[in-house]
């Protein structure tokens, strides 16, 4: 599954929790709405924090490529 498709089921869905009136709503159907939310959230998070490791691992090789042909 792709990043930008992740984003869109969680802002989808936080779409769907916004339009729920608590009040009025089925306390079972607002209670796995909400669940879905903030399960697709924490997807969405871990995700990001792989792809910033990754980033953050290819800059770290390229600069060691720099000092290695910097040495030599």
């Amino acid at each position: 599954m792709k990043t930008s498709t992740l984003v869109r089921k969680a802002t989808a869905a936080l779409h769907r929790v916004e339009k729920l009136d608590p009040v009025t709503t089925d306390r079972e159907v607002f209670r796995l709405e909400i669940e879905k939310a903030r399960a697709i959230a924490y997807l969405v998070k871990t995700v990001s924090e792989i792809i910033e490791k990754h980033e953050l691992e290819k800059r770290i090789e390229a600069l060691e490529a720099v000092l290695k042909a910097e040495s030599e």
